[in-house]
């Protein structure tokens, strides 16, 4: 699996979790630089052609989802269908990461609402149905 790819779909799954209550909230986007900044970057060690570290790929999308104002529905199954093109690569800690990263997008303003709740089970439900 490409993990510029990886990340980019990431960014569309983070998207789609901060926007399911209807606002991306600046609390949101501190806490998902914090996690890029904190956990992704260190933990990946790939890099694109110029040399940035393929985690960054994840704040060029959500940054891009955010100013062409994409819908939460669209950008969260493109994620789970990126999932399944490539489930043999999604191991148990890559499918950890995906799950405790969007929780702790929707934790980050007001705790986790209805509506992240209800998309937090619905990505548990495909990433725990994969075989």
């Amino acid at each position: 699996m490409d993990f510029n790819s990886f990340y980019v779909h990431l960014g569309r799954l983070l998207y789609s979790v901060a926007l399911a209550d209807g606002a991306i909230h600046r609390s949101e986007l501190e806490k998902f630089h914090k996690i890029l900044r904190n956990e992704l970057v260190p933990l990946e060690d790939s890099e694109d052609a110029y040399g940035t570290d393929n985690a960054y790929y994840a704040e060029f999308e959500l940054e891009r989802l955010i100013d062409d104002g994409v819908d939460k529905n669209e950008a969260f199954t493109s994620f789970i269908l990126f999932m399944e093109d490539h489930s043999s690569a999604f191991d148990s800690n890559l499918k950890n990461l995906c799950i405790q990263t969007a929780r702790k997008i929707a934790e980050a303003h007001a705790g986790v609402e209805p509506a992240e709740s209800q998309m937090l089970r619905e990505l548990e439900k495909k990433i725990y149905d994969q075989v």
